[in-house]
């Protein structure tokens, strides 16, 4: 579809991007990972039975799970943990 109408696709991510500024919607996350998690990563989406998405980070790492948010670079989310144990549960 976005090849075919690349002007629609434009268009939907704006609106899109929009309702994600101003808080109209808010997706689910699951966990944010690392690159180097991948194959992990693949196997919990195979497995199924995820609340949410996983989201690759390319610079979060190992080294900076479970770090202070100021040295995992602001990763935290809104409950206070960060990096691969951060549970999302908003709608």
């Amino acid at each position: 579809m976005r090849a075919r109408h690349p002007t629609w696709f434009k268009d939907d991510l704006g609106r899109l991007f929009r309702l994600l500024a101003t808080g109209a919607i808010r997706p689910r996350v699951a966990e944010r990972i690392a690159f180097d998690e991948v194959a992990e990563a693949h196997r919990r989406l195979e497995a199924g039975s995820l609340e949410g998405k996983l989201v690759l980070c390319p610079d979060l790492s190992r080294d900076t799970i479970g770090a202070p948010p100021d040295m995992a670079r602001g990763l935290e989310d809104q409950s206070g943990q960060s990096g691969s144990s951060a549970k999302r549960t908003t709608t």
